[in-house]
């Protein structure tokens, strides 16, 4: 059977362009809110955070989760075959809020033990899905697993509670009250592949980390790049990866090639035990556990 989508044997730049932490602050946070859906539910006009959830957080740990503690690969860096790539988004001005969020004082992902020692298998999986849906050998295996979060701290869900509530996005994107996140148990990632220098460059799957839209549904096919908009919240701000025909492909290729992206992950993730979540294809979630409140220092 033919492969759905484009050919997979070549992944090159759309239109990227560097950009550090510094210049990605230019970028306005209302691009954000530009796609932002109505259809979340009921928008953050109330507290911050509810009674029952204020509650909640006050229950959360305050001492050292012995969390496994990764640091973020090193801007530029060149990576190892296997390696799991780190981009702590929340610690840098790449994020929805324009700086970096409260309680990440360090550029690392926490994140249980359990689930840390799974993303080398995760990753490994992928690599398999994506061979059957067109991938040759060569190119697979330069694919990696890109975390760009982990263990939460309550004072960040907090931060991002606010800023939700000042811009009005829904809450069906932000959580509020105790998530996996909060318990080192539930990851967000993306997925990169390895270029001729060995540095690593985000695949564009049809929507940015945490754009608050229907795009970034599961079951949703995401849209067309838009590389001045899209790219400075790439990893390290680098760019993202399309197949070198991108701009010219149909529609309905071009869909094809984010769906194949978007199923590999998922696939792979409830493989490895992870739960996805409907509107966010970067969110999975691996089981429940104790919540702390502990700063990522």
């Amino acid at each position: 059977m033919k492969p759905e989508g484009p050919p997979m044997d070549e992944v090159t730049g759309e239109g990227a362009k560097k950009s550090d932490d510094d210049q990605s602050q230019g970028v306005s946070r209302r691009r954000f809110l530009e796609v932002a859906s109505a259809t979340a539910g009921v928008y953050a006009a109330d507290a911050v955070l509810k009674p029952g959830e204020a509650e909640a957080h006050r229950k959360c740990i305050d001492r050292d989760p012995r969390f496994r503690q990764l640091a973020a690969t090193r801007e530029g860096g060149r990576v190892r075959r296997n390696e799991v790539v780190v981009d702590p988004v929340y610690a840098t001005k790449r994020n929805f809020t324009g700086k970096p969020v409260p309680g990440y004082e360090a550029k690392e992902a926490w994140i249980h033990p359990d689930v840390a020692g799974k993303l080398e298998k995760v990753q490994t999986y992928v690599r398999n899905e994506l061979m059957r849906k067109g991938f040759n050998m060569e190119m697979a295996a330069k694919i990696h697993l890109i975390v760009k979060d982990g263990y939460r701290p309550h004072k960040a869900t907090e931060a991002m509670a606010g800023w939700a509530k000042e811009n009005r996005v829904g809450r069906g994107y932000i959580s509020r009250g105790i998530s996996g996140h909060n318990q080192g148990k539930t990851i967000d990632v993306a997925l990169g592949i390895r270029v001729n220098d060995d540095t690593i460059r985000e695949i564009w799957m049809g929507s940015r980390f945490d754009e608050f839209s229907h795009h970034s549904n599961h079951g949703q096919d995401g849209r067309k790049l838009d590389s001045r908009r899209d790219n400075p919240y790439s990893y390290q701000g680098l760019g993202y990866r399309t197949p070198r025909n991108y701009s010219t492909l149909t529609r309905s290729s071009r869909n094809a090639f984010h769906r194949n992206l978007r199923n590999a992950l998922k696939a792979a993730m409830r493989k490895a035990g992870g739960r996805s979540m409907k509107s966010e294809i970067w969110h999975y979630r691996f089981g429940a556990g104790q919540c702390f409140d502990r700063d990522i220092d």
